[in-house]
């Protein structure tokens, strides 16, 4: 008889692989019969208990399905390896496994493998039923990306607690350094992003922009965050997620083969670990404090502080009490000499080049420019430009801000350090420009234009972004921005913007209320017209296809003030959170046929909408309230007050603002009292929104600011004597 040994065959990865779903299959059926009941169960108890739920919106069924899904896939894969690999927090339970005859890598894949299909088996069933279900009643396929996408960062989440369990050697280490790895290299980046936006002219405080972003890219709680309380992650993002879950597995495997079993019990298996771990704590913390408290020396010394004193406590806790002094200490003392080296390269070379880096026009397939003049003002959108001749000059715009960094910069200074008015205005006026970027009056200061924020990405064509971001950019160095904002690339961007919008709008709800309205100019109310979704879309895409359709060589000329300003937006209570969508208002002008021609079709009606003051509907009779006028020779000198500030006149950011008080008695604002016939007269004779580089006549009529063309400024004076003229005799009389 031939005798058989069980020790003949070892058992490979697919035998520990069944051996642990077998084991733990009360682990693995508990967890299954949790995401039944709140995956299919309790979708099935809502459309039971509201029928109508399916006809009103099949998305509201995901709430709080998707939820409590998420919360619980992203909490075993955080817990589930504390359970799988606890035994080598275990001399005893170490030495057996390592006794077995089974080779540590086969131990150490069939275990790992077995914990992902625990993971992800039941969360993408069962969720994935469900994101089937709410796409056969009509809703959209947007649940099953995100289980998808969840799916891959519970992964990755595993992953990283499968390679802190292979490193450290008690579980409560496990958990501290997770919980380290996870959250600290968040705020890590973050803070790291905000110290650099300090001392580097045009960086972009984002911390998912530029290496930066590279870095938080493989972050997990930072996809969640984004996918949760963003607009979503990108495929791209969510095969890093995946690459990080393979990555951490596989520095894992390598530790885990190589591990003694003496380090259980131990804080670190390897002490590299450690140092990666603890110095990068300490940063953020020293950061922190900085920060939080004085951003100044004393708030230094304070950050410094707290950094070390952090490292002591975790070095403390990994040597079981200060034995190593002196080995901290000397640590503690080459971090802060290295991050003095950093931070002082990074302020003497432009953060290593960064600042003065221009891409090169041949390399850029678009540039996206948000222009950021006034919240109100749809240059504070971003539109994304690809034409050669708007790239060029958002490079040339670019080029102007990066040869005059002290000039902006000194300007910076100005704003924010010099407390008195009066000062602060004399002193930003004797700053020198390089040229002259608008043709401006004699004796008129550039830098009262104001200042504005400007934000520039760049799509290169090789798949690369490039972020600047600048503020407090004087608005007398932005004349190439002007040419576009004022040709057809901008008019080709904001169609696309509207295309992405409707885009966008299409994700929510088919069934939304949908509501057109076209604003006046003259004193912002709104004629509303309620519309169906596919209204909403022919009247959008008109809009869209107007602007692509502008002819060569269009621009926004005074001579050619728009007739509304058309939005739309939509209101639901069976959307997320009750939000609202919109799309915020462009001007429509009388080239605009094809959307002119939809707002007919679905009845709204746009007609004197423009340039016509309604004296009833705003409650004036026969007499209007005063006129105030100001002329462009006194804007400059209204300017000089200590509280006066203005922006250029252009784009809705016209009026010189002071205190009335100051204005009235310095005589700069005229008063006068016209009649209904008159401020008809005086409204035809004006234009409330138009282009002008320099300061023009204004007008404010009741509230609503209105410029006056240079061909019209006789006739505008000649009616304001005529209104002068019948109030003099008028009190002649009295």
């Amino acid at each position: 008889m031939t005798p058989t040994l069980s020790s003949a065959k070892r058992p490979g990865i697919g035998t520990i692989y069944r051996e642990t779903l077998r084991r733990h299959w009360n682990i693995w059926a508990t967890y299954g019969v949790l995401m039944l009941l709140l995956g299919p169960v309790m979708m099935t108890a809502k459309v039971v208990l509201d029928p109508q739920i399916i006809a009103l919106s099949p998305r509201m069924l995901e709430l709080p399905t998707e939820i409590m899904l998420h919360i619980a896939v992203l909490g075993v894969g955080c817990c589930l390896p504390l359970l799988l690999f606890s035994y080598l927090d275990n001399r005893r339970a170490a030495d057996l496994y390592h006794a077995l005859p089974v080779k540590r890598g086969q131990l150490y894949w069939g275990k790992a493998l077995a914990g992902l299909t625990i993971l992800l088996t039941p969360y993408l069933l069962l969720g994935g039923a469900c994101g089937v279900f709410i796409f056969a009643v009509g809703g959209l396929p947007d649940l099953l990306c995100r289980i998808g996408q969840i799916a891959a960062i519970a992964a990755a989440l595993y992953g990283t607690m499968v390679f802190i369990m292979a490193n450290c050697g008690t579980l409560f280490e496990s958990i501290v350094y997770f919980s380290i790895t996870e959250i600290f290299c968040l705020l890590f980046v973050g803070l790291m992003a905000v110290t650099l936006s300090q001392f580097t002219f045009g960086w972009n405080e984002s911390p998912d922009s530029g290496m930066l972003g590279v870095i938080v890219g493989f972050a997990p709680l930072w996809q969640l965050y984004k996918l949760l309380f963003g607009r979503g992650i990108a495929l791209r993002e969510t095969l890093q997620m995946l690459l990080c879950c393979a990555a951490m597995l596989g520095a894992g495997a390598l530790l885990h083969n190589r591990r003694k079993s003496e380090s259980a019990g131990q804080s670190f298996a390897f002490r590299p670990l450690f140092y990666v771990e603890a110095i990068g704590a300490s940063l953020t913390v020293g950061m922190g404090f900085y920060y939080i408290f004085f951003q100044e020396p004393a708030g230094l010394l304070l950050g410094v502080l707290a950094g070390a004193l952090c490292y002591f406590i975790l070095d403390a806790i990994r040597s079981r009490g200060f034995k190593n002094i002196r080995e901290t200490l000397g640590v503690c003392v080459g971090m802060a000499a290295a991050v003095g080296l950093f931070f002082g390269t990074a302020a003497l070379s432009g953060t290593f080049g960064y600042e003065r880096y221009l891409p090169p026009a041949s390399g850029v397939k678009a540039v996206s420019v948000c222009w950021d003049v006034n919240s109100e003002d749809y240059l504070s959108q971003a539109y994304t430009l690809t034409e050669e001749e708007d790239i060029e000059q958002v490079l040339v715009f670019h080029r102007l801000i990066i040869e005059n960094k002290a000039l902006v910069k000194e300007y910076n200074n100005l704003l924010t350090e010099t407390e008195d008015p009066l000062s602060r205005k004399q002193a930003i006026a004797s700053l020198p420009l390089p040229e002259e970027p608008f043709p401006t009056a004699a004796g008129y200061s550039p830098y009262s234009l104001g200042s504005c924020r400007v934000t520039l990405d760049y799509m290169m064509k090789d798949g690369r972004l490039a972020t600047r971001y600048y503020t407090e950019i004087p608005l007398a160095l932005t004349a190439p921005l002007y040419k576009i904002a004022a040709g057809n690339g901008c008019s080709r961007a904001m169609a696309g913007r509207i295309e992405m919008d409707m885009k966008q709008a299409g994700r929510t709800a088919r069934d939304m209320d949908w509501t057109i309205a076209v604003a006046r100019l003259n004193n912002g109310s709104e004629v509303q017209k309620g519309t169906d979704y596919d209204g909403f879309v022919e009247i959008m895409s008109a809009m869209a296809e107007d602007l692509k359709a502008r002819p060569a060589g269009w621009g926004i000329r005074p001579e050619e003030a728009p007739l509304f300003k058309l939005s739309a937006r939509a209101d639901s209570s069976y959307s997320y959170g009750n939000t609202r969508f919109n799309i915020q208002g462009e001007f429509v002008y009388a080239i605009d046929r094809q959307v002119l021609t939809a707002l007919e079709k679905y009845g709204l009606d746009y007609s004197g909408i423009a340039n016509n003051f309604d004296s009833a509907a705003n409650g004036f009779g026969e007499k209007f309230p005063t006129i105030q006028y100001v002329s462009a020779s006194d804007y400059n000198a209204c300017m000089a007050l200590p509280s006066a500030r203005g922006s250029l006149f252009q784009f809705g950011g016209w009026w010189p603002y002071a205190f009335w008080e100051e204005m009235e008695e310095a005589g700069f604002v005229k008063q006068y009292a016209v009649t209904s016939a008159q401020c008809e007269q005086l409204v035809s004779l004006t234009f409330n929104h138009y282009i002008s580089d320099e300061p023009v006549d204004v007008l404010s009529i009741g509230g609503s600011i209105y410029l006056i063309p240079r061909q019209n400024r006789s006739a505008v004076l000649a009616v304001l004597k005529d209104a002068k003229d019948a109030a003099q005799q008028a009190d002649d009389a009295r």
